[in-house]
């Protein structure tokens, strides 16, 4: 194949796990603007966002462009995607990842609103933004296992002219279940906080980046927390902005006699085995579906 380009390519791992697969890779990414370029002819990474790009320095046929979990960053993605397929040919397959909005309001996950994301899409809203951009939806695919859930589509430009339908009854009931569950979101948080309030012993397992956004949301700066256990080892002693508590790497006898809170969220899985193995019971802070 010819070219493949990335949209916030951050370390470049999907660009070289695909480089025996294409002649030429491109990644764009702000992060790459001070670094030193990989050393590769096959590899080229362009520093700067992506809204300045002058997509006139790739000089390759393009048959793929993939963006994963950035399109909700960008203030205007209409125009940064219209920049791209305008710049495409009618060969060249899209793929975005977004985290599913649907999923988030149906699993009350509103704790993942937060400063970062100018906005959340789900299929309807990214069927809309395609037809918008003269293409066409050829597949889509929904990963459980990732942000509480992430959507993906494949898009190609299209010949017919599409149409944007606003269906009112789907607006206006999407907003009745947004306010409905984001009640039962804040009551179950309401819950876990008067649970743990005068807890004693009580510590938290999983020092993810959103555990400021879940003490935003359930209105508590974990000060009740003797200490955040974490499985990474740069994050000993470290401690959150405007939180007190302190994270400490994972030894077993940090968990002896302890009440275990999970504060990160998406972790709850994967550290609700870990510390099942070690016959050790813990507080899912996940709401509850049964409020």
């Amino acid at each position: 194949m010819n070219g493949f380009l990335e949209i916030g390519c951050n370390d470049i791992k999907l660009i070289q796990s695909l480089k025996q697969n294409f002649q030429r890779l491109y990644g764009i990414d702000p992060i790459w603007k001070k670094r030193s370029k990989p050393k590769s002819k096959k590899i080229k990474v362009i520093g700067g966002y992506v809204e300045d790009i002058n997509l006139q320095k790739i000089n390759t046929k393009i048959d793929a462009i993939v963006s994963t979990h950035n399109l909700e960053h960008i203030k205007d993605p209409y125009k940064v995607l219209k920049k791209f397929v305008d710049y495409s040919d009618k060969d060249t397959i899209f793929f975005i990842e977004v985290p599913d909005a649907d999923l988030m309001i149906k699993n009350y996950r509103f704790d993942q609103v937060f400063h970062q994301h100018y906005h959340y899409f789900n299929y309807n809203s990214l069927k809309n933004l395609t037809n918008r951009l003269g293409c066409r939806i050829i597949s889509k695919q929904i990963n459980y296992k990732f942000w509480g859930g992430s959507l993906m589509i494949a898009f190609k430009k299209t010949s017919k002219k599409n149409q944007i339908k606003i269906n009112k009854k789907y607006q206006a009931n999407l907003e009745k279940k947004i306010l409905t569950n984001y009640k039962k979101f804040k009551k179950s948080l309401n819950n876990l906080n008067k649970k743990i309030k005068n807890k004693n012993n009580l510590i938290g397992y999983g020092a993810g980046q959103m555990v400021p956004s879940f003490a935003y949301h359930l209105k508590n700066n974990l000060s009740a927390l003797e200490y955040i256990v974490d499985d990474n080892k740069k994050r000993n002693n470290q401690k959150y902005p405007y939180l007190k508590t302190k994270l400490k790497f994972f030894k077993k006898d940090l968990l002896n006699n302890k009440e275990i809170l999970i504060t990160a969220l998406d972790g709850v899985n994967g550290i609700g085995n870990k510390l099942q193995k070690l016959n050790l019971k813990y507080i899912n802070p996940l709401p509850k579906k049964n409020i």
